[in-house]
């Protein structure tokens, strides 16, 4: 039996696929300038970057990136 997949379907997957992997790309750079961050300001300003980038995938995470700028916040 042979599977038949719509056009509109794989076009869609086709362009949305590149995507998803430009943005783990793009969350793993900010990862790694996180953990080379000298600063208060500049670990504040990362978090917050990467807090926004998964919002829509990984609420867990963006909370802890949210409370980490909270407690900078309050410490310094």
């Amino acid at each position: 039996m042979r599977m038949i997949v719509p056009r509109k379907s794989l076009l869609i997957l086709f362009f949305l696929f590149p995507f998803f992997f430009v943005a783990q790309k793009n969350i793993s750079k900010l990862l790694d300038s996180l953990v080379l961050s000298k600063s208060k300001q500049q670990t504040v300003d990362l978090s917050l970057k990467i807090a926004s980038k998964i919002k829509f995938e990984d609420v867990e995470q963006m909370n802890y990136y949210i409370k980490e700028i909270s407690i900078l916040s309050l410490t310094g």
